[in-house]
């Protein structure tokens, strides 16, 4: 398994009920991650970034995020517009503009969601390695956000739909280590070693988002007394080390969906007026690079 890059792990945030919560890092909550939908309409490089996470997440009222800050700190955003899938666990949030200057984070391209024909076209099934990154509220920083890393295998592609407490959702199967807390996190196939392509240049990519993790499946035992015995009246829950995750696909569904791109489609055209005023910096990009020019001296 190589190691993971930094830009990977900046990807994700953390999701608490409140700021009081998020600023001193307690209590329940999940996992989010930022995704670039590009609009191509405004030009290269010019879109919106979404936060992604579970639409479970956001109904426990976990809608408040916490991102790194360049100076080794943290700043915390809340959040209401949040824009669930009817049938998907999955919930997504269009954030403001994150200066890079000011903010440690990184985004994950839609280039980089895998897709049905990904899958056919590298034989990606049962037995490849899979990277999760996420909360882990036992050890998951206080002063900063300092994302786990926990690694396992696809266990069963999404044939069937997988149930958890009454829910129904299309997810691979991945056996890996996992508990609560890393409910929204971003699950990517391990980098791998791909054929050259056919004119003998290298692959464009070499690891892809599989998707969301969403649920962590249990069984029930019986308890046992002090003496080992078993307490068949009393059942626990036991976790199985299997994990739901999302599709990518499916997320790339939501984002696309009526209501997001409505939203989406308000947002270029206001820019494209905004463009339209003279003596305008063009967009964010431009603006993050003049504040980077050093002023003229004398």
């Amino acid at each position: 398994m190589p190691r993971i890059q930094d830009e990977y792990l900046n990807c994700v945030a953390y999701l608490y009920r409140s700021r009081h919560e998020a600023e001193e890092a307690i209590n329940i909550g999940g996992s989010a991650f930022l995704v670039t939908y590009l609009i191509e309409e405004l030009g290269i490089q010019t879109g919106v970034i979404y936060a992604v996470t579970n639409k479970h997440v956001i109904q426990q009222g976990a809608k408040c995020l916490r991102v790194n800050t360049t100076g080794g700190k943290t700043d915390i955003f809340a959040l209401e517009n949040w824009h669930s899938s009817a049938t998907d666990d999955l919930a997504v949030c269009i954030l403001p503009y994150l200066n890079p200057l000011q903010y440690a984070v990184r985004s994950i391209s839609l280039s980089d969601f895998i897709t049905r024909d990904i899958v056919q076209a590298w034989g990606i099934g049962p037995g490849d390695e899979v990277v999760l990154m996420g909360r882990f509220v036992n050890q998951e920083g206080k002063q900063k956000n300092t994302p786990t890393v926990r690694f396992g295998h696809i266990a069963q592609m999404p044939i069937e739909p997988i149930e958890y407490k009454g829910q129904f959702q299309e997810s691979f199967l991945c056996e890996i280590k996992s508990i609560g807390g890393f409910s929204g996190s971003p699950v990517f196939v391990a980098p791998m070693l791909l054929p050259l392509h056919k004119d003998g240049s290298e692959p464009a990519q070499s690891s892809f988002l599989l998707g969301v993790d969403w649920c962590h499946i249990q069984s029930f035992d019986n308890a046992q007394d002090e003496m080992g015995r078993e307490l068949p009246h009393i059942r626990v829950p036991v976790n199985t080390g299997m994990m739901g995750v999302v599709p990518a696909w499916k997320l790339r569904e939501l984002l696309e969906s009526k209501e997001v791109n409505k939203q989406r489609d308000m947002i270029a055209d206001r820019e494209k007026n905004r463009r339209n005023e003279p003596n305008v910096v063009l967009d964010a990009v431009l603006a993050a690079a003049a504040a980077r020019k050093p002023e003229p001296k004398g």
